[in-house]
């Protein structure tokens, strides 16, 4: 079978191979495609850069370049991006975040037909090089690592890859020209693509050959003769000479990459600090550990000052978990050529010695793009090195009858299942099937994909979103939270509630401020619970979480509530309501008879009305009203949350979700001691559990730590560590 397979591939100089390989990337776009647009209209992608890309693609097709208003500049002040010029006017025909799903999951996808050359390259020499390529393109297209940046959010970095692995096929093939065409492409996509294009100029290094034979600057090791002293041999100052002769022709390959990515990082960096209010490269702030640094001369220095704590910064345990899971995604193959591991050098020290340390999360984010081309083109040149060692491994295990006999019954013995799965093909092949498998399912989002697509609370979920989100008008400036921000984003004036709440521009102390031209506020409140894990014990925005509600109800004096259902509640300018989320009341002192002492006695809930009713809208779930009446009776210093929870008779817990108390605008850290706050929430709860076969409580919670996280199809996930529970009671 395998024959057939290859003299089908070999067939018409590789047209059949080069079929499967179009095949492969149909389907890989296929699907990606679909699930990417199946997130997006189910509201799940909440990382924001989504949001900031369709933003600044919409303007840009709309002749407003690189506009945007979710961070105040524009874009060049993040990244220099130039890229986006190019994909601008095919943006311009669909205006939509879907558009840019398709080609982050097309571009993905194509990038395996460098994989598939430079394999078919790699391997010239052997009859089967054309299934080796096909099969290299088709592991490159099941990598996790892939499949990770594919579903997190849209991002500009996934073009560099596709551009990268030509640019080194190119490099391969010996094609100057096209290969610093592919470099420069690369190179517009961002400027920290820069790192990688540097390295390219230091191949040719390492590719030289015969080093040793040509002696270079082969000094004599001791006195020959006290003429000796005084000058090099002279054949030593020959061979000199013949090193630089023989490769000249290499030295536009070496120059041409490192002149090029030093201009446009610097050019780059100016461009940026130019078009950024602070002046400087804000994602420096990643490195302040090191010492204050205003642009990267400084930053370097600070590394020289501090080089054996940037050393060992390198090498810290999230790391190196990353790194692992970097070589565990290619199955450990870059390691037989580590050399073409150098091309992400630069990217490593830019990533890990960053404050930011994130372990897992750069294998599941963007951040991994700049390390693929490195580690697909290591694990090419590590298949056939392995492959090479393989044979010498062979012939050294020329066993006797005996001897194999032997080794097949010591199966048990890890050495020699080791050399019989190397030595038979067969085996060895299954082996890297089932790794390949393993892996993905380990390191990818397969699992979370199978997971989401059958969960049924996000379907009602998202009817719900879509309700809300249909009452704002196309044009109309809106201030939103992260779930819903990527489907508002095809607008000229869109901000994000987060820098609202911060009150800070983002990596800054700049205040953050927005215009008067804002007409509705659409708000999960859910989001104050993940500012909370963002912030609050964030050293650059220390204590800007304690005051997040003093600005929300600042800026929210003057609207009124058009809708609110569970957490997500739409606000109109000057929009006369019926309906309020807090309310401060005048109670007289009583003697809490009734009442529920929760946090050591520090809060009373006085009272509490429930009352149950049923929409048209929602056919599954039911609208829940509860009105509850509290009372500080100390100062309370903490923001507590409210966890509602479902329980069965034998006091399980089958549905449960955290809401900020009082929505987060007036938390438990602003009530005045004696003062009765009435907080009224609009709960949307599941019909089949609101039977007296259940039992509904309230819980008040205080979060003590968390963080944010990624779920299984790499949308963004509040991970609550530790909380403290400072009270039960039952709603009734």
């Amino acid at each position: 079978m395998k024959n057939n397979l290859k003299n089908f591939l070999n067939a018409n100089q590789g047209k059949n191979s080069f079929r499967l390989l179009w095949l492969f990337i149909f389907l890989y776009t296929l699907f990606f495609s679909l699930i990417s647009f199946w997130k997006y209209k189910n509201f799940l992608y909440n990382g924001l850069d989504l949001a900031i890309f369709n933003q600044v693609f919409f303007n840009t097709s709309e002749g407003r370049l690189f506009e945007f208003s979710i961070h105040p500049h524009l874009y060049l002040g993040d990244h220099f991006s130039l890229f986006i010029l190019f994909l601008a006017p095919l943006y311009a025909f669909f205006k939509s975040p879907i558009f840019l799903l398709f080609l982050q999951s097309l571009i993905l996808g194509l990038a395996s037909w460098p994989i598939f050359l430079i394999t078919k390259n790699v391997f010239k020499k052997q009859d089967d090089r054309f299934l080796i390529a096909l099969t290299s393109a088709l592991v490159f297209l099941l990598n996790p690592i892939i499949w990770n940046i594919n579903l997190f959010d849209f991002h500009i970095l996934s073009f560099a890859i596709f551009f990268l692995l030509f640019a080194f096929y190119f490099w391969q093939e010996k094609r100057f020209l096209w290969f610093v065409i592919f470099l420069i492409l690369a190179l517009t996509v961002r400027e920290d693509v820069s790192l990688v294009v540097f390295m390219f100029g230091i191949l040719p290094l390492l590719e030289i050959k015969n080093l040793k034979e040509a002696k270079f600057m082969s000094f004599p090791r001791r006195r020959e003769s006290r003429r000796m002293d005084s000058r090099l041999r002279g054949n030593d100052i020959i061979n000199y000479f013949r090193f630089f002769t023989i490769q000249k022709n290499n030295l536009k390959w070496i120059f041409s990459p490192i002149v090029m990515s030093l201009f446009w990082f610097f050019v780059s960096a100016k461009i940026i600090s130019y078009f950024n209010p602070a002046s400087s490269y804000k994602f420096l702030v990643y490195y302040q550990w090191l010492g204050k640094s205003n642009n990267f001369l400084d930053l370097i220095l600070n590394i020289f000052k501090n080089p054996l704590a940037a050393f060992l910064h390198l090498f810290v345990f999230g790391n190196l978990v990353t790194f692992f899971g970097f070589l565990l995604s290619f199955i450990f193959f870059p390691l037989f050529a580590g050399k073409y591991l150098l091309l992400a050098i630069g990217v490593f020290v830019q990533i890990f010695l960053s404050s930011a340390n994130e372990g897992d999360l750069i294998l599941q984010t963007h951040y991994a793009a700049l390390f693929l081309p490195a580690l697909s083109i290591a694990s090419i040149y590590g298949l056939k090195n392995f492959l090479e060692i393989r044979k010498k491994k062979i012939k050294k295990w020329e066993l006797s009858k005996k001897d194999e006999i032997a080794i097949e019954r010591k199966l048990v013995n890890f050495q020699g299942a080791f050399k019989i799965i190397v030595k038979e093909k067969n085996l060895l092949f299954v082996f890297f099937i089932v790794s390949i498998i393993y892996v993905n399912l380990f390191l990818g989002p397969t699992f979370g994909i199978l997971k989401a697509i059958t969960h049924q609370e996000i379907k009602e979920k998202t009817k719900l979103n879509r309700m809300f989100v249909k009452k704002i008008p196309d044009k109309a400036p809106v201030v939103t939270t992260y779930n819903l921000i990527s489907n508002l984003s095809k607008r000229k004036d869109i901000y994000s509630l987060y820098y609202v709440f911060l009150g800070r521009k983002q990596f800054s102390q700049e205040e953050y401020k927005l215009p008067d031209n804002v007409k509705y506020y659409l708000i999960d409140f859910s989001d104050l619970i993940t500012y909370q894990l963002q912030i609050e014990n964030v050293g650059i925005y220390q204590g800007q979480y304690m005051t997040g509600d003093d600005r929300l109800r600042e800026y929210l004096k003057n609207y009124g509530i058009v809708d609110v259902v569970d957490s997500l509640v739409l606000f109109k300018k000057n929009y006369q309501s019926d309906k309020e989320l807090i309310e401060k009341e005048n109670l007289p002192q009583n003697n809490y008879k009734d009442s529920v002492f929760l946090n050591n006695k520090k809060i009373a809930l006085l009272s509490y009305n429930r009352k149950k009713f049923k929409e048209k809208r929602f056919k599954k779930s039911s609208l829940v009203f509860c009105s509850f009446l509290w009372r500080a009776l100390e100062n309370i210093k903490r923001n507590y949350q409210l966890q509602i929870e479902i329980l069965d008779r034998s006091n399980k817990v089958v549905w449960q979700k955290i809401y900020p108390l009082a929505y987060g605008i007036y938390p438990t850290s602003e009530w005045k001691t004696n003062e009765a706050v009435r907080t009224n929430y609009w709960f949307l709860l599941p019909d089949k559990f609101l039977n007296d076969k259940f039992i509904l409580q309230a819980k008040l919670i205080d979060i003590k730590k968390g963080h944010l996280g990624l779920n299984g199809i790499r949308s963004v996930v509040d991970k609550i560590e530790e909380k403290e529970e400072l009270g039960t009671f039952e709603i009734k």
